[in-house]
């Protein structure tokens, strides 16, 4: 299918994280996107195979499955995908697949590292924080520290109408204790392996009940770009041991009390030899 560059950057300019993009890496982007079409069933890649860019949805919807088959995620008009791969080692995690005629932009890996490097906004909606070595010794205050630092970048999701079984199963497979529920591509809910417990076990729920009917809807989380403090006060004020990270409404990361425990652990010693 033939490039439109000015179609394509007008497209890019109202579709996040494109619009966070200088004028001049938009239309870096622009140039470099081409468009693809994608017929019902089709599959973009399946898990294990080379992703070819970040793919971007104009309109259609797209499903992401797990290697086993479990429906992961339902994206739509707006939404991205290919990321996790191509933010790897270029191979897919899981298996894209078109559910609706769609029309897609794809943009290219070299491309996409570039804006990664060289736009900082584009890169905090992926979760690219700096290297170990790279981040300041102050930094291992909280109160100066930021969110991203902190957080597991690239959390699992699940849609809405995953059954209670599937979430489960989806859990277990990736050995996590959380997974963020997204309706086209926003944060709509969150369920903990204790909420399975309480709200599914307990109550003697179905299989297959949606995970919609147990999950906690529009949990409270947190901006990119809010502070480590942040996160510890409204965790231990809420009580909570799970905080989602959000960028206009689309989760990019997730704090979780093992990781403000581990980051603790590893600053002492800085401080130590700080004194």
């Amino acid at each position: 299918m033939a490039s439109d560059t000015p179609t394509i950057r007008r497209f890019l300019a109202d579709t996040h994280p494109f619009d966070l993009l200088s004028e001049r890496a938009l239309t870096q982007a622009a140039t470099a996107a081409e468009p693809v079409a994608a017929v019902l069933g089709q599959t973009f890649w399946r898990s294990g195979e080379s992703v070819p860019g970040l793919m971007a949805i104009e309109h259609g919807a797209v499903e992401i499955l797990s290697p086993e088959g479990t429906r992961l995620s339902r994206l739509g008009s707006g939404d991205v995908f290919g990321e996790r791969g191509l933010m790897r080692d270029g191979l897919a995690p899981n298996t894209a697949v078109a559910t609706e005629p769609a029309a897609l932009y794809c943009l290219p890996p070299k491309t996409f590292h570039a804006l990664l490097e060289s736009e900082p906004g584009f890169a905090r909606f992926f979760g690219r924080t700096p290297a170990p070595d790279a981040v300041p010794a102050h930094q291992g205050d909280l109160s100066m520290l930021g969110i991203e630092a902190l957080m597991s970048a690239g959390p699992v999701t699940a849609a809405p109408d995953l059954s209670v079984a599937e979430t489960a199963q989806l859990m277990s497979a990736r050995a996590i204790s959380c997974v963020l529920i997204v309706d086209e591509g926003r944060l709509a809910g969150l369920v903990t392996a204790s909420d399975l417990c309480a709200r599914v076990l307990a109550e003697g729920r179905a299989p297959e009940t949606p995970i919609a009917a147990v999950m906690t809807p529009m949990p409270l989380a947190l901006e990119a770009g809010s502070l480590g403090l942040d996160a510890l006060r409204t965790m231990v004020e809420r009580r909570i041991g799970h905080l989602p990270v959000v960028e206009q409404g689309r989760p990019v990361g997730i704090v979780t009390r093992t990781d403000l425990i581990g980051h603790q652990a590893l600053s002492a010693p800085a401080l130590h030899t700080d004194i």
